[in-house]
């Protein structure tokens, strides 16, 4: 009777302890989602099953900088506490993971404005449809967020060439590996700030990124500060381009309903473009080039006349106290307008940038120094980046996002 006993007590035991293991095992392989701060994810509430989610956030830029340029009395020196970019957002999932929205807005202006709203959904890797105003996809480096950017802000040519944001439909999509990525945009060619679309106006653009040595493990301008080992050695090649028809417009208000309304000017013009980057990762090194292309045909053509714009830079960051400090050097070239002579825009600029938690906290001390020639009258149809003559720029900067 005890040896019976014993060995259903044996064989119980047995049980509990598999069951304990198999329920242990379950849990490790699907733990629950975390409601509150995740690093690299924010703030976060997200339902038992993770198709619900919502997250708040911040992209925020504090800065002093000083402006040296020139003016009728030798030169302008400028002293300013601004903000470079103040952003909250919004975002999370809808239904399912595979459904996302977006909304986030620009505080940093004077008025204030809605930046980016969409909605996408994307059922597998190779195919996604997004909705809403977004960003233009041209330019790896214009992807980036404020708080991805390795300087205190975007490049100065990617600045001048990017078409920024606008309203439509996009298409994108990529291998499970992250070794291609695809997009594909039809917008209505309204500004930021444009709430309707001028009929007759469009831009269409598209993108392909290969990653042949492999996916990136971060998509920032310094993947070493925010990796916990070595940065693998890795290669990205981006080719992008795109077609527009565009009118200007003039901003009218109506005081009977309290709004402003975007009224055509006339003036219209078509242009084409097309952009070239690549992209070199490893260890403590970040590096990336770029270049532009852009052919602006004024409509009617009888009474201007069709010019091309070009630009290059190129930057790298270096690690000097792991997880700490680093420094980078950028340059670029700019020619507004070939069929002008003396407008082009040169530039240099270095910074040390220390990191307090990653990209969450972290502060840029950079200078700059560019020279803008003078054409000795207006650039025809191009708009010079810079005042003529001698440049400077001096920025301390704090970041702050979650």
């Amino acid at each position: 009777m005890n040896a019976t006993l014993h060995s259903w007590t044996a064989r119980a035991a047995v049980l509990l302890v598999a069951l304990s293991c198999s329920t242990a095992g379950a849990k490790e392989a699907a733990p629950p989602p975390t409601n509150g701060f995740t690093p690299g994810k924010g703030f976060r509430l997200v339902s038992d099953d993770g198709n619900w989610s919502l997250r708040v956030g911040l992209q925020a830029g504090y800065r002093l900088q000083t402006l040296i340029t020139p003016s009728t009395e030798g030169e302008a020196r400028q002293p300013t506490g601004s903000f470079f970019v103040v952003r909250p957002r919004v975002d999370g999932t809808l239904f399912k993971e595979w459904i996302r929205f977006w909304t986030s807005f620009e505080f940093a202006s004077n008025p204030p404005f809605l930046l980016d709203s969409f909605v996408e959904a994307q059922p597998v890797p190779y195919f996604g449809v997004r909705l809403g105003q977004f960003w233009s996809v041209t330019s790896w480096h214009e992807q980036l967020g404020p708080q991805e950017l390795v300087f205190p802000d975007w490049a100065f040519v990617a600045e001048y060439f990017w078409l920024g944001r606008d309203k439509g439909i996009q298409f994108f999509g990529n291998l499970p590996e992250g070794t291609f990525r695809y997009e594909l945009s039809l917008t209505g060619g309204s500004p930021l700030r444009q709430f309707q679309t001028i009929p007759g106006n469009f831009v269409v653009q598209g993108a392909v990124r290969f990653y042949p040595l492999g996916k990136l493990e971060d998509t920032t301008e310094f993947p070493y500060m925010m990796i916990a080992d070595r940065v693998p050695t890795r290669l990205g090649i981006s080719v992008s381009g795109w077609a527009a028809k565009l009118q200007e417009t003039e901003s009218n208000f109506n005081p009977t309903r309290g709004q402003f309304k975007a009224v055509p000017t006339g003036v219209r013009h078509r242009e084409q473009g097309g952009e070239a980057d690549v992209l070199f990762q490893t260890g403590p090194v970040n590096l990336y080039a770029e270049g532009w292309l852009k052919r602006t045909d004024p409509v009617p053509t009888d009474a201007r006349s069709a010019f091309l714009a070009t630009g290059v830079w190129a930057q790298g960051s270096f690690v000097v106290i792991p997880k700490v400090l680093d420094v980078a050097l950028q340059a670029g070239w700019l020619e507004p307008n070939f069929d002008v002579d003396s407008d082009n825009f040169i530039y240099g600029q270095a910074q040390v940038g220390f990191y307090v938690y990653k990209n969450n906290v972290n502060m840029r001390a950079r200078y700059l120094i560019g020279h803008q020639d003078s054409p000795g009258t207006p650039a025809v149809e191009a708009t010079l980046p810079a005042t003529p003559g001698w440049n400077h720029v001096i920025t301390l900067q704090w970041n702050v996002y979650f």
